[in-house]
């Protein structure tokens, strides 16, 4: 099984977890290159606070020591010479970032003995994308606040540490997510013709830790609505002329049946999605499609923050609220939505309908994601409907099962 170095408790770090990350065994072409959260160093540098100030900056990362990359070969793992393990080298190195990296920076440290050198290890630093901003390397009398940009340790310039100040206050803030959002419904038509806010909703908000500042003119809108009618595919009507202050909308809508759905994009980077329960009569609701729902949005985000080129932290706001005339089905939709729903194996709900005393039960889950949660949602997303088939609906879930169905409709769906 690969682990992932991004996410494992590195107390636990094997040289197998090394070979597998670096892919040494493995034809150049499918080695990772240093980037900008990663850095490959044969020997402990001398300037390695620099390099622990610049990830703490940015997007955090990793630094691997006793691996050598190649210059020549855009800076890919050729060799794992690793370096002498003395039995005080993880203080050595904590003591060396402690010393020259003010103020503290978050970070794990793990060592990993060569299996062909018992005397040799390999040591992965891990830093994490800081909230207290900015960090500074101090060398004698050298103070530089630094940040990483590509694969290389650059002087931030005033812009940037004005930024990182930001990043500070606003993290620290209690209104960090609430201040980023403005009110999101959805309506559903009443008897008399007029319309109300609609109980029955499926909402899904991805925030950047920090703002990408995007532009909202008409080159964003038309990337934002063609990465939605491309993942989308079921929505065909789409009202794309919603214009805001912070935000730019796009509609799909079919009052007939209640059917609403928003998808908004703000200029900080944050995509926000929210979709009508149980449309039509009777209201029924495929969990199925609420978790390709909640994949796509997902898809839509990171291919939006890959093209920003981040990849720092992200928050995820999951939310579900159903009133009690809606019954969810436990059913899993094929490929493309094409043909016949199945149940969907190890969920089983001891009531398919939330408490009948009660109008709708609302829940809400929060997530801190980094990047590799971007990558690979499968588990995020398992997670996330775990929780809320277990407080909605008292299920009775095997997780293992849920997310090898959630990776099958990712799979073949996307």
């Amino acid at each position: 099984m690969v682990r992932d170095l991004f996410r494992i408790d590195l107390d636990d770090l094997t040289f197998n977890d090394i070979l597998h990350f670096t892919g040494i065994l493995r034809p150049e072409i499918e080695r990772p290159q240093e980037n900008v959260r990663l850095d490959f160093n044969e020997e402990i540098p001398d300037d390695l606070g620099d390099v622990i100030t610049a990830f703490a900056n940015t997007y955090g990362g990793l630094v691997i020591i006793g691996v050598k990359a190649d210059k020549s070969k855009q800076n890919i793992p050729v060799e794992i010479p690793a370096i002498q393990g003395k039995p005080d080298i993880k203080s050595t190195i904590v003591n060396k970032i402690l010393s020259t990296v003010y103020p503290r920076p978050p970070f794990s440290l793990g060592v990993a003995m060569h299996d062909d050198k018992p005397d040799h290890v390999v040591v992965v630093i891990r830093v994490d994308e800081s909230r207290i901003t900015p960090h500074m390397y101090i060398a004698g009398h050298k103070n530089k606040i630094s940040i990483r940009v590509g694969d290389e340790n650059r002087y931030a310039s005033l812009q940037q540490i004005e930024s990182l100040f930001e990043r500070r206050d606003r993290l620290a803030s209690k209104d960090f997510v609430t201040g980023r959002l403005d009110d999101l419904w959805i309506f559903w038509k009443l008897d008399d013709g007029d319309e109300s806010r609609s109980g029955n909703y499926h909402k899904v908000a991805l925030m950047p830790f920090d703002d990408l500042n995007i532009r909202l003119d008409r080159n964003s809108e038309v990337q934002f609505e063609k990465l939605i009618r491309t993942k989308f595919k079921k929505d065909k009507s789409l009202d794309a002329d919603h214009r805001h202050a912070r935000y730019y909308q796009i509609e799909a809508r079919n009052k007939d049946v209640d059917y609403h759905r928003i998808w908004r994009l703000y200029s900080s980077g944050v995509i926000e999605f929210i979709s009508q329960i149980g449309k039509g009569t009777p209201r029924q609701e495929n969990l199925g499609d609420m978790i390709i729902d909640t994949i796509f949005t997902i898809e839509v985000y990171k291919t939006l923050v890959n093209e920003k080129s981040y990849f720092g932290r992200t928050y995820l706001q999951h939310e579900i609220s159903i009133v009690k005339t809606t019954q969810l089905l436990p059913k899993m939709p094929p490929p493309h939505n094409i043909g016949n729903y199945d149940t969907i194996d190890g969920v089983r709900l001891e009531k398919d309908t939330v408490d009948a005393k009660s109008f709708a039960y609302q829940h809400t889950i929060t997530r801190y994601l980094d990047f590799s949660d971007l990558q690979n949602p499968e588990g995020v997303i398992a997670d996330s409907f775990l929780e809320h088939l277990r407080m909605i609906f008292h299920g009775r879930i095997d997780f293992d099962k849920l997310l090898e169905n959630i990776r099958w409709l990712r799979k073949n769906n996307i």
